[in-house]
């Protein structure tokens, strides 16, 4: 997919790829990362690029640790907005608890805690 959206950024842009036929010669540097640019944020806009880049780092802060951070690493994948309207949905009823698995990816038990402490955390109780 990433191949197709970069050839078709050189379509759109009327500019060589690889090797321009026409003059024989290898083509310019920037022409090719402009269009790696485009279709890594077509194949994965800037919002999850931006959220990847939080997880690596969040990674490469705990790596030394003994075990992996885990309820930070989903806050990090889920993010507290969704997070949050998912656990409250739940809390309200609005979603059914096999929904509420599908949508954040957690086991019925591994949702309750994390519902629990998202609900808790976004009223500030226990702070």
């Amino acid at each position: 997919m990433f191949t197709l959206a970069h050839e078709m950024v050189h379509v759109w842009l009327g500019k060589p790829g690889l090797f321009n036929l026409e003059k024989f010669d290898v083509a310019e540097n920037d022409n090719e990362r402009y269009c790696n640019q485009v279709a890594a944020e077509f194949l994965i806009p800037k919002f999850y690029q931006q959220e990847m880049r939080s997880w690596r780092e969040l990674k490469q802060r705990n790596k030394n640790k003994p075990a992996p951070v885990f309820w930070q690493q989903q806050q990090l994948r889920l993010g507290d907005r969704f997070g949050y309207a998912v656990a409250q949905s739940y809390a309200e009823r609005k979603l059914l608890s096999s929904e509420a698995q599908d949508l954040t990816g957690f086991s019925r038990e591994t949702f309750s805690k994390y519902a629990h402490g998202m609900i808790r955390r976004k009223s500030g109780v226990g702070q």
